[in-house]
């Protein structure tokens, strides 16, 4: 069988021909047990000096010497022996059926030489990998959806299924999630999932599930990466997934996440590191990052392919712009009305261009039913209705969407941890500056293709002569919807929280507590949005009421402009700041910012302020 042939080929999948010149079986044994490659399939905490290791997976069954405290060597003699012994008796029992990754894995490390066709006897893991269906295995990144506090950030699920990409929906999805009670309130959720009072494990479903979630009800498009996996690589990355299966750790969502999980075990695959234990931070678009960079170095292909995958509002979309505005003022007030016939809306319209409405009208209902079932049943009945108005018109399909631009790939966006330092000049005089942030998506950053923002705990500091000037950001976050293009029922606000601590007493700040509220609108035209936003401030004691007008601009590929306007009538009198930041990428790593403003408050003279930073993205 095909499986038998795959799993035959596994022994010069790890270890070099030196380690299996050794005569000495026990010597031998003492040597894998200390190799990363077997301390990592063992999932071991940190060491302490002179102490026992510390399993992370919290599983009676995952380890055969104990779940206390873990020795590598002796859960290497007894796993050889529970794995190894009676295999004449091969079932779905057997520990070789319930570690296939370990059974794989030792006899190509020992020399064991056992015939890895007997894996073909476990019936269970089998069915599950479906090696004689499936050959392609990828990751995949589904942007950020603020819908869910840990999904922010974005996630990342595993595919399994077939390159050719034929019936996608039924291949396997394996998702790592945390194992959240029923009815967790969002504040509950967050300390939990921070604190790690969450377990987490592999699972695994058919894939349309997760597509059906991810792409229809949450509306969040999609990168997938195929990994370039010969079939013994991949054969051992689902015997050693099939282990981890119902087996908890403890779950943190910024660190022990989705990507964290699946990277540690490319780690082993690839022979290559792409997580750093002792992180706070693993943002699943790192995962993206490291394979891209690896791939790049040359040494090591380990992308094969890349798709993207448009959500059910993308492609909505590019079907509404197709329509003329005529035509969108028809769309508009059917949507706007209850139970009333498309037809009279139809009168001053061309046949084809009246189908084209109705078509786009059965695709908007069928985005509402997937995307918000709790509209009720009224939907339903509104779009039976448009399907059989259809049927008055010719067959065929009129309507054909707008090609749909694909977002960045996620492993070709700047990086998210940042360290900056440069030189700063306020009201003439030179400074330092400095700048950390754990995670930052900022509006000007490369591949940013919607000017959106998400940084938190953001830590930016300025030194001058003898002072220094500090601000603390708990989160900034920044949403710019298009007034034009946007979908009839969509938000239609554009916005940002800004909230922090200043302890300056610079500009328009007061030491103390900072929150910047602003909505408004915004008008996207090519690479360029144009955005007119009212805004409530609070800085130190101090309240204010303002407005803002903002440009963004991308130029090319790596530089990215934003020139804003900004007045605020603050309790003590006004301030009028005008500025301009920009940004050149030099790589997903590394990049120049420049910030120039003009602050002037209450007629005094203006206050030149221009800064200019060097930023290292390292994560």
């Amino acid at each position: 069988m095909q499986s038998a042939r795959i799993f035959a080929s596994i022994s010069f999948l790890f270890f070099p021909a030196l380690l299996f010149a050794q005569s000495d079986s026990d010597v031998l044994a003492y040597q894998v047990s200390q190799s990363d490659q077997w301390k990592k399939q063992l999932y071991l905490s940190d060491r302490p000096k002179g102490g026992p290791y510390r399993p992370r997976i919290q599983s009676d069954d995952f380890y055969f010497s104990g779940t206390d405290s873990i020795d590598p060597f002796q859960e290497l003699l007894q796993t050889r022996q529970a794995v190894f012994s009676n295999l004449d008796q091969l079932n779905n029992d057997h520990p070789a059926c319930r570690f296939p990754g370990r059974f794989l894995f030792l006899n190509a490390a020992l020399a064991l030489d056992y015939d890895t066709s007997l894996l073909g006897e476990c019936s269970n893991f089998q069915n599950w990998a479906r090696f004689d269906r499936y050959d392609s295995l990828s990751v995949v990144m589904v942007e950020g959806y603020y819908g869910n506090p840990a999904s922010s950030f974005g996630h990342l699920v595993l595919r399994h299924g077939r390159s050719d990409g034929a019936q996608q929906l039924l291949d396997t999805s394996i998702n790592f999630g945390a194992r959240v009670p029923q009815g967790e309130g969002p504040i509950k959720y967050i300390l939990n999932g921070l604190a790690g009072g969450y377990l987490a494990s592999f699972t695994a479903e058919s894939y349309y599930r997760q597509d059906l979630v991810y792409t229809q009800v949450e509306h969040r498009d999609m990168w997938h990466y195929e990994l370039d996996l010969d079939d013994t690589q991949r054969v051992f990355f689902l015997a050693h997934l099939w282990e981890l299966l119902d087996s908890p750790s403890t779950y943190y969502f910024l660190k022990n996440n989705c990507a964290f999980a699946v990277a540690e075990i490319l780690e082993i695959v690839f022979e290559r590191n792409l997580v750093n234990q002792n992180t706070l931070f693993y943002p699943p678009v790192t995962l993206f990052h490291e394979l891209e960079e690896i791939h790049q170095q040359g040494d090591l292909s380990v992308i094969r392919s890349k798709h993207f995958v448009p959500s059910q509002q993308s492609v909505l979309k590019s079907l509404y712009v197709t329509l003329s505005a005529q035509q969108r003022q028809v769309f508009g007030r059917y949507i706007g009305r209850e139970q009333q016939p498309v037809q009279p809306l139809l009168a001053d319209l061309e046949e084809a261009e009246a189908a084209e409405v109705i078509e786009s009208l059965i695709s908007f209902y069928s985005y509402l039913i997937s995307g918000y079932p709790e509209l009720g049943t009224e939907l339903y009945e509104r779009r039976r209705q448009l399907i059989v108005a259809r049927l008055e018109y010719p067959s065929g399909r009129f309507l054909q969407a707008a090609e749909i631009e694909p977002t960045t790939e996620p492993g070709k966006t700047a990086r998210v941890s940042r360290l900056s330092m440069g030189v700063s000049l306020v009201d003439n005089q030179p400074g330092l500056a400095l700048g950390w942030v754990p995670y930052s998506q900022s509006a000007t950053d490369l591949g940013n293709d919607d000017f959106s923002e998400l940084t938190v705990l953001a830590l930016d500091g300025r030194l001058q002569e003898d002072a220094l000037d500090a601000k603390f950001t708990l989160i900034r976050v920044a949403q710019r919807s298009d007034l034009i293009d946007r979908l009839p029922g969509d938000w239609p606000l554009s916005w940002t929280i800004d909230l922090g601590w200043q302890t300056a007493q610079t500009g328009r700040y007061r030491a103390g507590g900072q929150a910047d509220i602003e909505v408004g609108q915004s008008v996207q035209v090519g690479s360029m949005l144009l955005s007119a936003l009212g805004a409530f401030r609070q800085s130190g004691w101090e309240s204010g009421l303002g407005a803002r007008a903002e440009l963004a601009l991308t130029t090319g590929q790596r530089i990215t402009w934003i020139g804003y306007a900004d007045y605020t009538f603050w309790t003590s009198g006004e301030s009028v700041q005008l500025g301009l930041d920009s940004r050149f990428s030099f790589s997903p790593r590394w990049s120049l910012e420049a910030e120039l403003s003009s602050f002037d408050r209450g007629g005094a003279e203006a206050e030149l302020n221009a800064q200019l930073l060097l930023a290292w993205h390292f994560r």
